[in-house]
């Protein structure tokens, strides 16, 4: 089982929810997991504890295999907290999982950081851009949409000769490449 991506949604952010829900079912995932914690809202020890308790709560009542997460070093405080509280979760419980840690257009891997590439083909470029295009209330301030074909395009030229054939090789992986680091805990 893969464990899908947890958020939590503030209820000013309610349509955030709707988003998230039809996002899931346009790229074929179970609805993902709102968890609400506190810690996002003011950080302090008692908050942490008791959000981490949560998550190994879920982490246990689920059991994932593979948990997906934002980078570690993600600009955004939110998903850089996120991705820490669920990493010191997985370490109290001693839990065994693959972890796929993705990028976002302001948070890229460099070379070294990616150990996981994932060539896209047109079906599944299609469906990313469809589930992209759910995020309305975020597509209103930027163009996700245009900013993640450039990021898979730009890994499509550069992956074939940075991880695969070298410098010079002439590997072609299609048109779109997304790139992961993979962790096996």
């Amino acid at each position: 089982e893969i464990w899908p991506l947890l958020d939590r949604i503030d209820s000013h952010e309610e349509g955030l929810t709707v988003e998230l829900l039809n996002k899931a079912g346009a790229l074929g995932l179970q609805a993902p997991v709102f968890l609400r914690l506190t810690t996002y809202d003011k950080e302090d020890i008692a908050r942490q504890t008791k959000d981490v308790k949560k998550i190994k709560d879920e982490i246990t009542s689920e059991r994932p295999s593979m948990i997906f997460l934002p980078n570690r070093f993600d600009l955004h405080p939110r998903h850089r907290l996120l991705t820490r509280l669920i990493l010191t979760a997985l370490k109290e419980l001693k839990y065994k999982a693959v972890l796929l840690f993705y990028e976002i257009p302001w948070s890229v891997f460099s070379g070294n950081e990616f150990n996981f590439i994932v060539p896209l083909t047109r079906h599944n470029m299609t469906r990313k851009i469809k589930a992209i295009g759910v995020h309305a209330s975020q597509l209103a301030r930027t163009d996700f949409v245009r900013m993640s074909k450039a990021l898979l395009a730009l890994r499509a030229g550069m992956v074939p000769e940075q991880k695969i054939g070298g410098y010079g090789s002439s590997i072609n992986l299609g048109n779109w490449v997304e790139v992961y680091k993979y962790q096996k805990i």
